[in-house]
């Protein structure tokens, strides 16, 4: 098996500054569930977040009626911190 019969040609890909917000909706609008995770500075891969990280770190309250500020602040984390 060729890795090109498994892996997208071009990979989407985020910054290791990029916030949760944007990771969440990248995830919300494609069907594959990891992500690789660049270095700005020097282009370099330095990790992969996939959907259930993203799931973990996220609070369950999102887009509920129960949403607090809190809640909605964990969209502000970065990749990094995932």
């Amino acid at each position: 098996m060729l890795i090109s019969e498994i892996m997208t040609p071009k990979p989407v890909t985020v910054y290791l500054d990029t916030e949760l917000r944007l990771i969440k909706e990248i995830f919300d609008h494609v069907h594959f569930h990891h992500l690789l995770v660049e270095n700005e500075e020097d282009q370099t891969l330095a990790g992969i977040i996939s959907d259930r990280d993203l799931l973990q770190a996220l609070s369950p309250y999102i887009d509920t009626s129960s949403e607090q500020q809190r809640d909605a602040a964990t969209l502000k984390k970065q990749a990094h911190q995932t």
